[in-house]
Protein backbone atom coordinates (compact mmCIF):
# COMPACT_ATOMS: atom_id res chain seq x y z
CA UNK A 1 0.00 0.00 0.00
CA UNK A 2 2.62 2.26 0.90
CA UNK A 3 4.37 2.17 -2.77
CA UNK A 4 0.77 2.67 -4.57
CA UNK A 5 -0.16 6.02 -2.14
CA UNK A 6 3.32 7.54 -1.37
CA UNK A 7 5.13 6.49 -4.72
CA UNK A 8 3.16 5.91 -7.11
CA UNK A 9 3.86 2.52 -8.41
CA UNK A 10 1.97 -0.67 -8.39
CA UNK A 11 5.28 -3.03 -8.71
CA UNK A 12 5.66 -4.91 -5.17
CA UNK A 13 8.97 -5.04 -5.89
CA UNK A 14 10.27 -1.28 -6.63
CA UNK A 15 12.77 0.19 -4.05
CA UNK A 16 12.42 3.81 -4.11
CA UNK A 17 15.90 5.17 -3.32
CA UNK A 18 15.65 6.95 -0.17
CA UNK A 19 17.23 10.76 -0.60
CA UNK A 20 20.07 11.67 1.49
CA UNK A 21 20.49 14.63 -0.30
CA UNK A 22 19.08 17.48 -2.42
CA UNK A 23 20.04 16.93 -5.56
CA UNK A 24 19.03 17.30 -9.46
CA UNK A 25 18.31 13.68 -8.59
CA UNK A 26 15.14 14.08 -6.51
CA UNK A 27 13.50 16.84 -8.25
CA UNK A 28 10.29 14.75 -8.95
CA UNK A 29 8.39 16.75 -6.67
CA UNK A 30 7.46 13.61 -4.47
CA UNK A 31 8.57 14.41 -0.69
CA UNK A 32 8.12 10.87 0.04
CA UNK A 33 11.76 9.68 -1.39
CA UNK A 34 13.59 11.91 1.46
CA UNK A 35 11.72 9.37 3.91
CA UNK A 36 14.15 7.20 5.42
CA UNK A 37 14.21 3.38 5.08
CA UNK A 38 12.93 2.96 9.09
CA UNK A 39 10.34 6.17 8.33
CA UNK A 40 8.99 3.85 5.54
CA UNK A 41 8.74 1.05 7.47
CA UNK A 42 6.83 2.60 10.50
CA UNK A 43 4.80 3.97 7.54
CA UNK A 44 3.66 0.82 6.59
CA UNK A 45 2.46 0.24 10.38
CA UNK A 46 0.31 2.94 10.01
CA UNK A 47 -1.36 1.98 6.88
CA UNK A 48 -1.77 -1.37 8.83
CA UNK A 49 -3.52 0.19 12.00
CA UNK A 50 -6.00 3.44 10.18
CA UNK A 51 -6.87 -0.46 7.80
CA UNK A 52 -8.04 -2.17 10.76
CA UNK A 53 -9.08 1.00 12.67
CA UNK A 54 -11.65 2.36 9.96
CA UNK A 55 -9.27 5.05 10.13
CA UNK A 56 -9.13 7.30 6.51
CA UNK A 57 -6.16 6.46 4.68
CA UNK A 58 -5.48 9.84 3.70
CA UNK A 59 -4.61 10.70 7.31
CA UNK A 60 -1.54 8.17 6.84
CA UNK A 61 -0.82 10.11 3.40
CA UNK A 62 -0.89 13.71 5.20
CA UNK A 63 1.24 12.05 8.43
CA UNK A 64 3.85 10.61 5.77
CA UNK A 65 3.95 14.19 3.71
CA UNK A 66 4.76 16.24 7.39
CA UNK A 67 7.58 13.63 8.36
CA UNK A 68 9.50 13.60 4.52
CA UNK A 69 9.03 17.47 5.16
CA UNK A 70 10.39 17.24 8.10
CA UNK A 71 13.77 14.81 6.88
CA UNK A 72 13.67 17.29 3.74
CA UNK A 73 14.72 19.82 6.02
CA UNK A 74 17.26 18.35 7.89
CA UNK A 75 18.96 16.84 4.45
CA UNK A 76 18.89 20.72 3.48
CA UNK A 77 20.32 21.85 6.54
CA UNK A 78 17.13 23.96 7.38
CA UNK A 79 15.66 25.05 10.34
CA UNK A 80 13.67 22.56 12.30
CA UNK A 81 13.82 24.37 15.84
CA UNK A 82 11.96 27.14 17.11
CA UNK A 83 11.75 30.94 14.75
CA UNK A 84 10.85 32.78 17.63
CA UNK A 85 13.59 35.38 18.53
CA UNK A 86 15.05 34.99 15.07
CA UNK A 87 12.27 35.62 12.73
CA UNK A 88 12.42 39.46 12.18
CA UNK A 89 8.70 39.20 11.17
CA UNK A 90 6.53 41.65 12.32
CA UNK A 91 2.69 43.14 12.03
CA UNK A 92 1.97 46.63 10.96
CA UNK A 93 1.80 47.76 14.60
CA UNK A 94 5.52 46.43 15.36
CA UNK A 95 4.55 43.12 17.52
CA UNK A 96 6.48 39.64 16.70
CA UNK A 97 5.04 36.84 14.31
CA UNK A 98 3.62 34.79 17.36
CA UNK A 99 2.56 31.11 16.38
CA UNK A 100 -0.51 30.24 18.52
CA UNK A 101 -2.91 27.02 18.71
CA UNK A 102 -6.97 27.52 18.50
CA UNK A 103 -8.61 26.58 21.44
CA UNK A 104 -9.43 23.21 20.12
CA UNK A 105 -5.73 22.69 18.84
CA UNK A 106 -4.35 23.58 21.99
CA UNK A 107 -6.46 20.90 23.81
CA UNK A 108 -5.41 18.36 21.66
CA UNK A 109 -1.53 19.12 21.52
CA UNK A 110 -1.56 19.15 25.13
CA UNK A 111 -3.51 15.88 25.60
CA UNK A 112 -0.75 14.31 23.31
CA UNK A 113 1.86 15.87 25.23
CA UNK A 114 1.38 14.67 28.40
CA UNK A 115 0.13 11.34 27.46
CA UNK A 116 3.35 8.87 28.18
CA UNK A 117 3.08 7.62 24.70
CA UNK A 118 4.27 10.49 23.01
CA UNK A 119 7.67 9.44 24.59
CA UNK A 120 7.54 5.55 24.11
CA UNK A 121 5.95 5.60 20.92
CA UNK A 122 8.58 4.76 17.49
CA UNK A 123 7.55 8.02 16.18
CA UNK A 124 10.68 10.28 15.50
CA UNK A 125 10.90 12.36 18.90
CA UNK A 126 12.39 15.05 17.01
CA UNK A 127 9.64 14.89 14.51
CA UNK A 128 6.68 15.57 16.90
CA UNK A 129 8.65 18.02 18.88
CA UNK A 130 8.59 19.70 15.56
CA UNK A 131 5.06 19.09 14.53
CA UNK A 132 3.26 19.70 18.08
CA UNK A 133 5.19 23.30 18.77
CA UNK A 134 3.10 26.06 17.33
CA UNK A 135 5.72 27.85 16.93
CA UNK A 136 7.38 25.52 15.16
CA UNK A 137 5.53 23.58 12.31
CA UNK A 138 2.03 23.39 14.71
CA UNK A 139 -0.05 25.41 12.69
CA UNK A 140 0.75 23.77 9.01
CA UNK A 141 0.66 20.52 9.78
CA UNK A 142 -1.32 18.34 6.99
CA UNK A 143 -2.41 15.11 9.86
CA UNK A 144 -5.21 16.53 11.79
CA UNK A 145 -3.81 16.30 15.45
CA UNK A 146 -6.90 13.42 16.20
CA UNK A 147 -5.16 11.53 14.22
CA UNK A 148 -1.77 11.67 15.28
CA UNK A 149 -2.95 11.26 18.65
CA UNK A 150 -4.24 7.57 17.89
CA UNK A 151 -0.88 7.02 15.59
CA UNK A 152 1.50 7.71 18.69
CA UNK A 153 0.03 5.27 20.98
CA UNK A 154 -0.70 2.60 18.03
CA UNK A 155 3.00 3.24 16.68
CA UNK A 156 4.83 1.86 19.94
CA UNK A 157 6.86 -1.31 19.98
CA UNK A 158 6.49 -1.34 23.55
CA UNK A 159 2.73 -2.00 23.73
CA UNK A 160 1.00 -4.46 21.30
CA UNK A 161 -2.67 -2.62 21.86
CA UNK A 162 -3.93 -0.13 19.40
CA UNK A 163 -4.66 2.83 20.25
CA UNK A 164 -8.58 2.29 20.18
CA UNK A 165 -7.92 -0.82 22.93
CA UNK A 166 -5.21 1.04 24.79
CA UNK A 167 -6.01 1.10 28.62
CA UNK A 168 -7.61 4.10 29.60
CA UNK A 169 -5.14 7.39 30.62
CA UNK A 170 -4.33 7.43 34.81
CA UNK A 171 -5.48 11.17 36.47
CA UNK A 172 -1.57 11.07 37.46
CA UNK A 173 0.24 14.21 35.84
CA UNK A 174 2.52 13.31 33.24
CA UNK A 175 4.98 15.79 31.76
CA UNK A 176 7.98 14.88 28.98
CA UNK A 177 11.26 14.58 29.91
CA UNK A 178 12.62 15.21 25.70
CA UNK A 179 13.87 18.72 26.03
CA UNK A 180 11.92 19.25 22.93
CA UNK A 181 8.38 17.63 23.34
CA UNK A 182 8.48 19.92 27.08
CA UNK A 183 9.38 22.77 24.73
CA UNK A 184 6.35 22.07 22.22
CA UNK A 185 4.41 21.41 26.02
CA UNK A 186 5.63 25.01 26.98
CA UNK A 187 4.30 27.02 23.82
CA UNK A 188 1.13 25.52 23.80
CA UNK A 189 -0.05 28.19 27.18
CA UNK A 190 3.27 30.14 26.58
CA UNK A 191 3.22 31.47 23.20
CA UNK A 192 6.56 33.75 22.16
CA UNK A 193 6.26 37.08 23.54
CA UNK A 194 9.00 39.47 21.73
CA UNK A 195 10.17 42.79 22.25
CA UNK A 196 7.74 44.94 19.92
CA UNK A 197 10.10 46.75 17.15
CA UNK A 198 11.57 49.96 17.15
CA UNK A 199 13.11 52.30 14.39
CA UNK A 200 15.61 53.65 16.89
CA UNK A 201 16.70 53.14 20.62
CA UNK A 202 13.02 54.09 22.00
CA UNK A 203 11.38 55.58 18.46
CA UNK A 204 8.23 54.57 16.97
CA UNK A 205 7.76 53.29 13.83
CA UNK A 206 7.05 55.39 11.21
CA UNK A 207 5.86 55.10 7.74
CA UNK A 208 8.55 56.40 6.53
CA UNK A 209 10.61 53.32 7.85
CA UNK A 210 7.78 50.90 7.33
CA UNK A 211 6.29 51.28 3.86
CA UNK A 212 3.96 48.31 3.88
CA UNK A 213 1.78 49.65 6.20
CA UNK A 214 0.15 51.60 3.60
CA UNK A 215 -0.81 47.91 2.05
CA UNK A 216 -4.18 46.80 2.44
CA UNK A 217 -5.10 44.30 4.88
CA UNK A 218 -5.64 41.45 2.39
CA UNK A 219 -1.93 42.19 0.72
CA UNK A 220 0.04 42.16 4.37
CA UNK A 221 -1.58 38.77 5.30
CA UNK A 222 -0.37 37.65 1.58
CA UNK A 223 2.78 38.61 2.46
CA UNK A 224 2.99 37.82 6.13
CA UNK A 225 1.89 33.88 4.88
CA UNK A 226 5.05 34.52 2.36
CA UNK A 227 7.18 35.26 4.92
CA UNK A 228 6.13 32.68 7.51
CA UNK A 229 6.42 29.96 4.28
CA UNK A 230 10.22 30.73 4.18
CA UNK A 231 11.16 31.13 7.64
CA UNK A 232 10.23 27.42 8.16
CA UNK A 233 12.85 26.66 5.63
CA UNK A 234 14.87 29.21 6.62
CA UNK A 235 15.67 30.36 3.14
CA UNK A 236 17.42 33.77 4.29
CA UNK A 237 17.18 34.63 0.25
CA UNK A 238 13.83 34.81 -0.33
CA UNK A 239 13.68 36.53 2.87
CA UNK A 240 15.25 39.62 1.38
CA UNK A 241 13.69 39.37 -1.77
CA UNK A 242 10.61 39.37 0.28
CA UNK A 243 11.66 41.95 2.09
CA UNK A 244 12.36 44.38 -1.09
CA UNK A 245 8.98 43.19 -2.75
CA UNK A 246 6.90 44.47 0.30
CA UNK A 247 9.02 47.92 0.36
CA UNK A 248 8.43 48.71 -2.75
CA UNK A 249 4.82 47.33 -3.14
CA UNK A 250 4.28 49.87 -0.48
CA UNK A 251 6.21 52.36 -1.98
CA UNK A 252 3.65 52.12 -5.27
CA UNK A 253 1.09 52.87 -2.96
CA UNK A 254 2.92 55.58 -1.27
CA UNK A 255 2.99 57.27 -4.56
CA UNK A 256 -0.64 56.84 -5.30
CA UNK A 257 -2.13 58.37 -2.14
CA UNK A 258 -2.48 61.63 -2.66
CA UNK A 259 -1.61 62.37 1.17
CA UNK A 260 1.45 61.19 1.31
CA UNK A 261 3.95 64.11 1.78
CA UNK A 262 6.68 64.28 -0.71
CA UNK A 263 9.38 64.58 1.43
CA UNK A 264 8.54 61.28 3.68
CA UNK A 265 8.05 59.42 0.21
CA UNK A 266 11.54 60.71 -1.06
CA UNK A 267 13.09 59.65 2.12
CA UNK A 268 11.46 55.97 1.42
CA UNK A 269 13.01 55.97 -1.93
CA UNK A 270 16.71 56.58 -0.72
CA UNK A 271 16.21 53.96 1.27
CA UNK A 272 15.11 51.61 -1.31
CA UNK A 273 17.19 49.60 -3.39
CA UNK A 274 16.03 47.64 -6.36
CA UNK A 275 15.01 44.15 -6.29
CA UNK A 276 18.26 41.44 -6.57
CA UNK A 277 16.17 38.90 -8.87
CA UNK A 278 18.88 36.22 -8.17
CA UNK A 279 17.83 36.13 -3.78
Amino acid sequence: MLLSRLFHTNDPNATPEAATAFTTNNLSGNSASFLTQADRKLMERAYEYAQSSGMDLEQVDNFAFDLANYRFLQVTGNNTGEIAGQSGIYDAEGNPWVGKYNPQDAEQVKRILTDSSVESTDIDKGFLAYLLNPQISGLTHAVSFGALEKFIPALTSQNSQSADNAAPRTAQAFTPTDPGLAQALYRVDHPYQGAKWEAGANAPKNAAEQPWQHLSKTERKQIMAAYQLALLHSADANLNLIDQMSRLSGLAKMQQDPNTEPAELAQSLAKTTAIDTRA
